[in-house]
Formats: structure tokens, sequence, C-alpha cells
């Protein structure tokens, strides 16, 4: 969850796919609770900045976000955050809460220098 104004982002809880399939439950819940403006989903690009079979699968995502919560759904680089979340990270803290605010925030941060 994320806010414009101070740019900054919070994880609320992470949501698992099983068998290849998102928890629309889970966001189902959350969309309702939340009531988003957009969404951003992480791109897993190559170092080189190039599609890989995972990028294709969160395009994929990003779509089927699109047509079932009629809203925005971008996309952001993940390159290097979870090296970041890491260097972040308590000794047992999940990365992906991390990694995924750092996703985020970079995103709002980038928006606010391109508005």
């Amino acid at each position: 969850m994320g806010q414009t104004i101070t740019r900054t982002a919070r994880p609320l809880c992470t949501l698992r796919a099983a068998r290849q399939r998102a928890d629309w439950a889970g966001l189902n819940r959350l969309v309702k609770e939340w009531r988003p403006d957009a969404m951003v989903v992480g791109l897993p690009l190559t170092l080189q900045g190039g599609d890989q079979p995972l990028t294709v699968a969160a395009r994929r995502f990003m779509r089927q976000l699109e047509r079932r919560y009629r809203l925005p759904v971008y996309g952001k680089d993940e390159r290097f955050t979870t090296l970041e979340a890491k260097r972040q990270a308590a000794f047992d803290e999940s990365l992906d809460p991390i990694a995924a605010r750092i996703i985020l925030e970079e995103w709002l941060q980038t928006r606010a220098r391109n508005e």
C-alpha cells in the first residue's frame, strides 16, 4: 500500500500464488478493503533489461488485474530490489514485503518526477 503525497509504502500482507494461479480471493479482499486507485506489479527483467519467462508471466498477471478490477496497472522494473531488500532486512525478516515496498516507493518517486 502506498501514499502518493509522501511517496512512501508499507506492506500489508504477502499473498502466495498456488500452482501459478493468483490468490484471487485474497486480492479481492484487499481491493475491497483498500479501494486502490492503481496497482503496481514488479517486472522481473534480465540484467540487460530484456524480458524473460517470468516477465511474460508478470505482464499476463498485469492484464488479468486490469480486466478483473478495472484499474490502471503499472509495471516497475524490479532488478536489484532483492539485493536492496537483503541490505535493509533484519536477520530473520522475509524479503518479499521489503522488496515490494522498495518497488512501490521507487515507482511513486519516478511518477512524482514525471508529473
